[in-house]
């Protein structure tokens, strides 16, 4: 969160690397961070992810 308020984003989407857990593999899971909310999205495959990530960043771009 003080990333995202140090370097003025409207949103900002952080994946916990601790453990070496996502690197080589084949899904993740990711938290969303934006002025006044968050969301966190289950772990899923990254396509999956991705596209969800996108769906969010849609919904928030129009609003």
């Amino acid at each position: 969160k003080d990333k995202l308020t140090r370097k003025n984003l409207d949103m900002i989407c952080a994946n916990d690397v601790s453990g070496g857990q996502v690197f080589g593999q084949d899904h993740n899971a990711l938290h969303l961070f934006w002025k006044h909310g968050e969301k966190a999205l289950p772990q899923a495959d990254k396509n999956t992810l991705a596209d969800a990530l996108v769906s969010e960043i849609m919904a928030h771009y129009r609003q």
